[in-house]
């Protein structure tokens, strides 16, 4: 962080024409504004923006996206100090030459505006740092907009999102705060796994730079060679304390503190996906202890080469992608509790052989996964059909693809060729919505 001045700020505006995301309150009738908030040079539309108007009687709040050089002009105490916004041109007052600066990470904590990408944070105020303004008193009641009990509450909704009503809360004391992102590189996201760090980058600039894990017991660090990922080993999972830099030349691009997250809520919006180590002898028992139903099934073995083995299996997989998905898992006794194995097989063979054959024979084709799994010594594999996207599926037996397309759904914990009703009612349950009308006559 430090100090700077209005006419650098003005430069670094004026270098390029970037996209600039505005959000202003200002007073009705004289269109002059009296708080600004800009974020410059996104990558993309910075996330919870939206255009729109909120109009009250004696303030407006507008969001509209303008250009980097025409709020450089509209800075220059020697110019006009109009900035035109959403088809209006708003004043700006005369401002302080002195700008106060920090140098933030992407997502940073206890920020009102968490932005996915590192920024440089100016605060511009008003001659003698005050806020200077009177703030609107008494009731906001919007006709196309929401209304609200306060204009700080108004304020907190328009500008941040947040619609708690607060008595009190995050009104900035300075007249402007001007984001200025840094699209050098950056962390999009993290993924602990029980072995690796796996980090996920973007920026214009990532060759060359430092991906670097640090912590009181466990260091490590590689360089990135190509845009894209770089992953870091964890030989006893993740250290406790830990933080990510990424960095070039012994000065900071981005960094995550991920220790200092502990909930999960707080973790996802670090961008940081924790991978839970898998229990397969829970998961397959925990299926097991279902039994066979709507959404799953046993077979004692994988499907042959013969016609009616395919279509034993694979008429139930299109039955799950016609309903609510649902799992085959393969090695199950058929008294629905005995865990009996595949026996000596190719397990990942057979499990690549598995998907093919349900790629090739249904149709169209599912999302299905196949995975191995071993319990008590013993191989097992697991078809994970999702709820398909584009119903109805039905199987097209090999030699059989001059033949009409055979259709299945799940009832209980059976499959049944399926009835022209219950095909019309898996098309219409996969049709998208019409969309909800916004609310405030469009406007957010």
């Amino acid at each position: 962080m430090g100090q700077g001045t209005l006419s650098a700020l003005q430069d670094v505006l004026s270098t390029s024409d970037q996209a600039v995301f505005v959000r202003v309150a200002l007073h009705s009738g004289r269109r002059a504004v009296r708080c600004l908030d800009v974020t410059v040079g996104p990558p993309a539309e910075p996330p919870g923006w939206k255009p729109g108007i909120w109009e009250y009687e004696d303030v407006c709040f507008i969001a509209a996206p303008a250009s980097s050089r025409a709020l450089a002009c509209a800075l220059d105490p020697y110019d006009a100090q109009v900035l035109p916004l959403g088809g209006l041109p708003l004043t700006l007052p005369v401002l302080s030459g002195q700008v106060s600066w920090q140098h933030k990470p992407s997502r940073a904590r206890y920020d009102s505006v968490l932005l996915p990408w590192p920024a440089f944070i100016f605060e511009l105020h008003l001659p003698g740092g005050s806020g200077g303004q009177q703030i609107p008193r008494g009731f906001l009641i919007g006709d196309d907009c929401p209304s609200f009990p306060a204009y700080d509450a108004a304020f907190r909704a328009f500008f941040y999102g947040d619609f708690s009503h607060r008595a009190a809360g995050n009104i900035p004391h300075t007249f402007a705060t001007v984001r200025v992102v840094d699209g050098r590189a950056r962390l999009d996201r993290v993924r602990v796994t029980p072995a690796s760090l796996d980090v996920s980058l973007g920026g214009t600039a990532l060759v060359g730079t430092r991906v670097e894990l640090n912590s009181e017991t466990y260091r490590c660090d590689a360089r990135v060679t190509e845009a894209g990922q770089v992953t870091l080993p964890l030989p006893d999972g993740l250290p406790q304390g830990a933080w990510l830099y990424l960095s070039r030349d012994g000065k900071w691009l981005d960094y995550r503190a991920i220790g200092d997250y502990q909930a999960a809520a707080d973790l996802a919006g670090a961008g940081v996906d924790v991978e839970v180590p898998e229990d397969p002898e829970s998961e397959i028992q925990a299926l097991i202890s279902q039994g066979e139903g709507l959404q799953v099934e046993f077979k004692r073995q994988l499907p042959d080469d013969s016609l009616e083995s395919k279509r034993t299996v694979f008429k139930t997989v299109a039955g799950f992608a016609n309903g609510n998905g649902g799992t085959i898992v393969f090695g199950v006794e058929s008294d629905e509790a005995t865990v009996c194995g595949l026996g000596d097989i190719d397990p990942f063979a057979e499990r690549d052989r598995l998907a093919q054959l349900a790629r090739s024979i249904v149709t169209p084709a599912p999302e299905a996964t196949a995975r191995v799994y071993e319990v008590d010594g013993k191989t097992l594999l697991v078809l994970a059909v999702s709820r398909g996207a584009s119903p109805p599926y039905g199987i097209t037996l090999p030699g059989k693809q001059g033949k009409p397309v055979e259709f299945y759904v799940r009832r209980d914990a059976t499959t049944f060729p399926a009835r022209a009703d219950e095909l019309r009612n898996a098309v219409l349950a996969a049709a998208p919505s019409a969309p909800a009308a916004a609310p405030w006559g469009g406007f957010y």
